[in-house]
């Protein structure tokens, strides 16, 4: 096998692209991201699953587009310019959009672009995200685009965005916090994702950032499961997100210091077990498909050595060897006319094809004959 010459530079260059770095990123930053892998942030995963599964789901909640379709599909080619990239995935090229998306649309432009790339990649958008995005530091940035987005549609976003912007609209949003001085300040603040909301004091002491929509979390912006509801009439009391309960009590924060992972529901008095979260692979035997998983030694992670190891596949990139069956082995798989195998189907997959100018001893009833031919002299 004749290996390419690769200057210095371009040598470096590859080796950060199959690393999946991002030059935008210091070296300490790139070093944290892929330490951390994607079976981390599954859940990250799942809330961008969510969020586009809403656009057949929820159709009354995606409200009216803010970008023409020229923009939609612009911004869907750069997607699947970014995703089909034969250097490795374009990360500056979807930050691109996404930061574009982020800025100024809504959840109808989201589910509008995700229909304009599959139309244009044939795959559903989603897809093309899990089969590139790799590490859950990049799946947030599509977590924090895509909720902005479906929030800039809901009930009127942009009335929304102006009360929120003044403290006289959190006063009339939720007038306990401020009948009972549990308000740290005046200031109204924005988080990393720009969205507003203002600090209030738990019984505790403890400080905690309250958003319009009642979410609350810590002064650092970790989450708490709590929300405030309005309207409020006397002392707020945190409630789970998902439990919809009038308030009447002051801010007894106790619950949010401890381990939220199981609640009392304050309606039924039962603990509510914490979420089942779906794996994105499974391990599998016997037969593969997309979605099953094995050791990077095991079977799929043999497979995956077989088919970058057949030239006659032309692999540009090659598989990761990581034992986890998804979109690029499928793909590969495809062009050796399977789109699942069993054990038994392995050694078929890994029998390398023999080159047009090698001798096949015999393989036909010519070669034999004049090998007979051969040996009588």
């Amino acid at each position: 096998m004749i290996q390419p010459k690769y200057s210095p530079e371009e040598a470096l260059k590859r080796a950060k692209l199959m690393m999946g770095y991002d030059t935008s990123k210091t070296l300490t930053e790139n070093v944290k991201t892929l330490k951390r892998p994607l079976n981390e942030g599954a859940d990250l995963a799942t809330g961008v699953k969510n969020i586009l599964d809403g656009c057949l789901s929820k159709p009354n909640e995606l409200g009216a587009p803010f970008m023409d379709n020229s923009e939609v599909d612009r911004l869907a080619s750069n997607f699947v310019e970014a995703f089909a990239s034969a250097l490795g995935t374009d990360n500056d090229l979807w930050r691109k959009a996404l930061k574009e998306m982020k800025g100024k649309g809504g959840y109808a432009d989201l589910c509008n672009i995700a229909k304009s790339y599959e139309e244009q990649a044939d795959e559903d958008f989603y897809e093309g995200i899990d089969s590139d995005i790799d590490y859950d530091g990049e799946w947030s940035e599509f977590v924090a685009a895509f909720t902005m987005m479906k929030n800039r549609s809901k009930g009127g976003q942009k009335t929304k965005e102006q009360e929120s912007a003044t403290i006289s609209g959190f006063e009339s949003r939720f007038p306990c916090i401020f009948k009972t001085n549990s308000n740290v300040d005046k200031s109204v603040r924005q988080d990393a994702n720009l969205f507003n909301y203002i600090l209030i004091k738990g019984t505790s002491g403890k400080k905690y950032a309250l958003f319009y929509d009642g979410r609350l979390k810590t002064e650092d912006q970790k989450l708490t499961g709590k929300k405030i509801e309005w309207p409020c009439t006397e002392r707020p009391t945190p409630v789970n997100e998902s439990v919809k309960k009038k308030l009447s009590e002051q801010i007894d924060d106790s619950e949010i210091g401890g381990d939220t992972t199981t609640v009392i529901d304050p309606i039924t008095k039962v603990p509510n077990p914490k979420p089942i979260v779906t794996p994105r692979y499974i391990d599998c035997t016997g037969t593969y498909k997309k979605g099953c998983k094995t050791a990077p030694d095991g079977v799929i992670g043999k497979v995956q050595g077989c088919l970058n190891d057949d030239k006659t596949l032309n692999l540009n990139p090659k598989l990761v060897i990581d034992g986890k069956f998804w979109n690029n082995t499928q793909n590969a798989l495809s062009k050796k006319g399977f789109t699942t195998f069993t054990d038994a189907d392995v050694t078929k997959i890994c029998t390398k094809p023999l080159p047009d100018d090698e001798y096949t001893g015999g393989s036909n009833q010519e070669d034999a004959e004049t090998e007979d031919i051969f040996k009588k002299y």
